[in-house]
């Protein structure tokens, strides 16, 4: 993410090496949240739309046609995964503390 936080629209659009690296961690982003019970995920942060990451990483682990839409990716990395990321930080902060079970 340190890299794509320095790059625009256009320089991550014409980078095909980055876009497949921000494909393939998408993808385990979505199997991490994934693999946390979904009784889990309202706890962690009930406003959180927690089936979209796990959708998305549903429909890209299998497109095969075109490819994905990376101008709609570009978007999501910038204004959707930074908040949900803190979300989550925060929330093994806690776990690791032992305030949170």
């Amino acid at each position: 993410m340190r890299r794509v936080a320095k790059d625009t629209p256009a320089s991550y659009l014409a980078n095909e090496e980055r876009q497949d690296s921000i494909e393939r961690l998408l993808l385990r982003f979505g199997e991490a949240i994934k693999a946390v019970p979904a009784a889990t995920l309202p706890g962690i942060d009930p406003a959180v739309e927690w089936d979209k990451p796990i959708r998305f990483r549903d429909l890209a682990a299998h497109w095969y046609e075109d490819g994905l839409d990376h101008a709609l990716i570009w978007n999501v990395l910038r204004h959707d995964l930074p908040p949900l990321i803190a979300v989550l930080e925060a929330w093994l902060a806690r776990v690791t503390d032992g305030r949170e079970a």
